[in-house]
């Protein structure tokens, strides 16, 4: 219970009330420290300072308290503050609270209320929504009760200003006649984000009888000053003849944006709807063509009586299948809509393309005819080919559902070693085939492996869309290789005669015949005088020396140089011609060591003449020998050689 409101009062009293059990003095017992609450109840005392016990008449440890209050509040909002005396006395009577502010800030800044029989008191204070930008405000509300203040109460006015915007219906138009169309929206003071419903009113009747709507339905979304959508009236020009001007009205409302505090400035807006019927009512949709394959075109072409445009409707096609072209639109009298039949690759069926009016007054169909190939392919005839050295090689493509005449490209990945001498082209393709040639140069790597590069299809270019790849081998050809045959070649000719002269003559060719993928290095003898004797080599049968072979074609040049011999020798009596090299008879000398072009036949022989025609017997030999060596060069100037060889001519005469 409080403490007494007059006569003497202990320190004895002041820790009864207070629960104090230790000695105590009275600068313990401040308002707000330990001991004292800090409630209406006891304002008597001091927080500081002087102090003594008359400041403690009608204290209490319980007294009047907050029940329900606010440290902060928003703009724009209302808040009920709550106390009561828990002393336990009874309590009542009129209570006054203020504000130190002004009514800029709230609706009122000062107020009085009533205490009840429960020791209860409460009362509100409403903030402003101003559209001022001030920052936070702080204020103090105090509650005073028989001339004293018994509460008070620091808070903080939040600024949450709204700026203010005002929102307005819009039309496109003020009236128009049956059959036109216009649109409704709305529109902002300034940017803003957000929305305002909308219903639709007016004399007219909608649903299809006097208009049809279609857009926003119900409300209107704004992102910037303008809705960004709206709702369009579509008017029925129907073949009623009233004379009455119907209207369409749009009423907005509650708004709904962020940031801003909105108003509905204008609200409601109507269009007038003229009586334009002229009577019976006629529309025709008409096709210049009933049927048309992929490809192909038609238009459709719109007449009526009635003024005004009208919505139509394409079904059983989509856009792609007509180029593109959009599903819906409006005509009106004398309209002409074009369409292109698109020229799929998709296997879809024949196709119907029907125009309806949305009013369902008329439509017309046209068939499309499924005229679809399938795609084009590309392809090299095989997965590998093979080209040799200093040669070409065909590479052949295959196609489906290329035009004659179109142009295809080939190239290479890569070449790094230069073999093939054009590493691009193009080609030409007839009935869905065609071909084109690689090139391979002939190098001097004669023992290089097999190389192999990749060969890429192309379309629009040599560097456009690869469709197909293979494999190209380069088959390295190898170096010329020599053959080895007969390299002594010996002619031996006789000539036994009795009793008259005895004449032997032995003759040795060498013959070289060549070209650039051969030279053959040939011996061959012949008896012109006696016949051919026991030591003869070749029985008179021509042998090849030597044989080269040059696969690519690489042979350039050739010579033979002399390196010996002996002779010619005279081994018995009589009379001789001394063994010479005769050119005559298209030979010509071949051991002279010049480098002849390949291509050409050459040769040269040798004889020697034995002769006797003295003496009822004798006998005469003739020999001669010759070493010689064959040279060859290719076309990269390297020359192989020596090759050797050694001929031999011996005459005998016996009488």
């Amino acid at each position: 219970m409080a403490l007494q409101s007059s006569g003497a009062i202990s320190i004895q009293d002041l820790k009864t009330e207070f629960g104090d059990t230790g000695s105590s003095s009275l600068s313990e017992f401040y308002r707000g420290g330990g001991l004292v609450p800090n409630t209406g109840t006891n304002i008597g005392v001091p927080t500081s300072g002087e102090i003594q016990l008359s400041d403690f008449y009608g204290a209490a440890a319980t007294g009047w308290e907050w029940t329900q209050t606010y440290t902060s509040m928003n703009e724009g909002v209302t808040r009920t503050f709550q106390f009561e005396d828990t002393s336990g006395a009874t309590t009542s009577g009129t209570f006054n609270w203020s504000i130190n502010g002004t009514t800029s800030d709230f609706n009122a800044v000062s107020g009085s209320g009533t205490i009840n029989s429960s020791s209860q008191g409460s009362f509100s204070i409403t903030t402003k929504n101003d559209a001022i930008t001030e920052g936070t405000e702080n204020y103090t509300v105090s509650v005073t009760y028989s001339s004293s203040t018994i509460l008070t109460q620091a808070f903080s006015l939040l600024d949450t200003s709204l700026t203010p915007v005002t929102i307005n219906v819009a039309r496109s138009t003020t009236s128009v006649n049956e059959g036109s169309s216009f649109t409704f929206n709305a529109t902002a003071t300034a940017a803003i984000t957000g929305t305002v419903n909308f219903s639709l009113g007016g004399t007219a009747t909608g649903g299809g009888t006097d208009y049809s709507t279609s857009g926003a339905s119900g409300f209107f979304t704004f992102s910037n000053s303008t809705t960004s959508n709206s709702v369009t009236i579509s008017t029925i020009a129907d073949n009623t003849t009233d004379g009455t001007t119907e209207t369409v009205s749009c009423t907005i409302n509650s708004p709904s944006v962020s940031g801003f505090d909105p108003t509905i400035g204008t609200g409601t807006l109507s269009v007038e709807i003229n009586d334009t019927s002229t009577g019976t009512a006629t529309y025709s949709l008409t096709s210049n063509n009933s049927s048309v394959n992929e490809g192909g075109s038609f238009s459709i072409t719109f007449a009526t009586n009635q003024s005004g445009s009208f919505a139509y409707t394409i079904t059983g096609v989509s856009s792609s299948d007509i180029n593109g072209a959009s599903l819906t639109g409006s005509v009106s009298n004398g309209s002409v809509l074009n369409f292109s039949v698109t020229e799929d690759s998709t296997t879809e069926g024949t196709e119907t393309f029907t125009i309806s009016l949305d009013n369902g007054e008329a439509s017309e169909s046209v068939t499309i005819y499924d005229t679809s190939t399938a795609p084009a392919s590309y392809a090299f005839t095989s997965a590998s080919y093979n080209v040799t050295e200093g040669s070409s090689a065909s590479i052949g493509v295959t196609t489906t559902n290329v035009a004659n005449g179109t142009t295809l490209y080939w190239s290479l990945a890569s070449d790094p070693g230069n073999d093939i001498i054009t590493d691009s082209g193009s080609f030409t393709i007839s009935s869905n085939s065609g071909s084109f040639s690689v090139s391979a140069l002939f190098d001097s790597a004669y023992t290089e492996s097999t190389e192999t590069l990749t060969l890429q299809l192309r379309t629009g270019s040599t560097s456009g869309a690869i469709q197909d790849t293979a494999n190209l081998n380069i088959i390295n050809v190898g170096g010329p290789s020599v053959t080895t045959g007969t390299t002594t070649y010996r002619t031996y000719v006789q000539d036994i005669t009795s009793g008259g002269p005895a004449i032997a003559r032995a003759e040795t060719y060498i013959i070289v015949t060549s070209s650039s993928s051969g030279i053959t290095v040939t011996l061959d003898g012949e008896a012109p005088n006696g016949s051919f004797g026991s030591l003869q080599t070749n029985s008179g049968n021509p042998a090849s020396a030597y044989t080269v072979s040059a696969p690519g074609n690489n042979l350039s040049s050739y010579r033979i140089a002399a390196t010996g011999g002996s002779g010619p020798t005279d081994n018995g009596n009589g009379l001789f011609d001394n063994g010479v090299v005769n050119p005559a008879s298209g030979y010509s000398a071949l051991t002279d060591n010049t480098s002849y072009t390949v291509g050409t036949s050459r040769g040269t022989y040798m004889y020697t003449e034995a002769e006797i025609d003295i003496g009822p017997t004798a006998s005469a030999e003739i020999d001669w020998t010759i070493t010689a060596a064959f040279y060859f060069t290719d076309s990269f100037g390297t020359e192989s050689g020596p090759y050797n060889f050694t001929i031999r001519a011996t005459a005998i005469a016996t009488r």
